[in-house]
């Protein structure tokens, strides 16, 4: 019997048009193609779990610290109880591996990096304002004028009833006007029910998503995460979370705001011991949460490993914005070297 996969160990997700996905994912978030080759690294993907788990009977031989893998499925999903996207990728370690029909078929990419697949979204990070279900949402006036449909100005007060669904197929009612000294676009009745619905903070950043083909709505979500892991020599000023007040907040939101706690433990060494053991595996893969990407590009592995790596080298990061609207570089210096460490 196959195993489950490891997305229907929590509640069922949604899936999730490619192009929207994106949209909400942002673009530095990437897909590997079904077919392509990759590296697994079991240490980067341990870094997204609930706690840290051991992998020492997988990687303590003193080998490479990934797996060489081929891409052979996946699917594009939404978490239903914090609407945030991403992907489940099935890997196979076998050098004879091929993908599954059903993966050949799968709608899988969106359009490539930089293409917008035909969607145009807006992207706006909650304001306590924004957040107080008791309130309205203040719309930024290019959201009103690129993505909603436009207002009649003619009328007084101009107004409209959208319906915009969210990425389970939940149409939610909601009335935009214009309106106020001076002027801005708001949406009222409808909003305090969402956001309560929703469960949004401030620090949330709320997707709207329009198909430029037929005018549809969509609206997800990136969460505000609470950084985790003092000792994590990749991001060293992270704070320690009390692991029974994330137990709690799991309990009343029913999905977890601190950067690790999207994946159980116990699925990546699961994980990890299938690629050890050369058997295909499956791997959640939320974007945007704040931690290094897993499986990586085979070519750019390689490429990597043949750099001379040395302390003063000067380094480019490609980071994107608070908005996710734009990408840029940030310089910096190589201060120390850690030959055994999977980055």
């Amino acid at each position: 019997m196959a195993p489950p996969r490891l997305s229907s160990i929590l509640q069922p997700p949604s899936a999730v048009d490619p192009r929207v996905w994106r949209a909400c994912a942002g673009w530095s978030s990437r897909l590997p193609p079904i077919g392509s080759h990759v590296c697994y690294f079991p240490e980067g993907h341990a870094e997204h779990a609930w706690y840290p788990p051991d992998l020492s009977a997988v990687l303590g031989g003193g080998g490479a610290p990934f797996f060489r893998c081929r891409v052979v499925g996946g699917r594009l999903l939404a978490n239903r109880r914090s609407d945030e996207v991403f992907s489940e990728i099935r890997l196979d370690p076998s050098p004879s591996a091929a993908p599954t029909e059903e993966a050949a078929a799968a709608a899988w990419s969106g359009g490539g990096e930089g293409d917008d697949g035909g969607m145009a979204w807006f992207v706006k990070i909650l304001t306590e304002s924004d957040a107080n279900c008791g309130g309205g949402f203040s719309v930024p006036r290019s959201c009103a004028e690129h993505i909603f449909p436009p207002l009649n100005l003619a009328a007084e007060p101009p107004v409209q009833t959208l319906s915009i669904s969210d990425l389970h197929g939940t149409a939610w009612k909601f009335c935009h006007i214009y309106r106020g000294t001076p002027r801005r676009h708001l949406l009222t009745t409808g909003w305090s029910k969402f956001a309560e619905s929703k469960r949004l903070i401030s620090g949330d950043a709320i997707i709207f998503v329009k198909d430029k083909s037929n005018g549809d709505l969509f609206v997800g979500f990136r969460r505000a995460l609470r950084l985790f892991d003092a000792d994590s020599p990749f991001l060293p000023f992270l704070a320690e979370i009390d692991p029974e007040e994330d137990e709690r907040t799991i309990s009343e939101l029913g999905f977890s705001r601190c950067v690790r706690g999207r994946i159980p433990s116990a699925n990546v060494v699961e994980a990890a011991r299938s690629a050890d053991l050369g058997r295909p595996f499956e791997v959640l893969y939320y974007p945007k949460a704040g931690l290094p990407e897993f499986v990586v590009p085979e070519a750019e592995v390689d490429a990597a490993m043949r750099v001379p790596w040395k302390v003063g080298m000067r380094v480019t990061l490609s980071v994107e914005g608070e908005d996710s609207s734009t990408m840029h570089n940030v310089l910096g210096t190589g201060q120390n070297l850690h030959g055994v460490c999977f980055r």
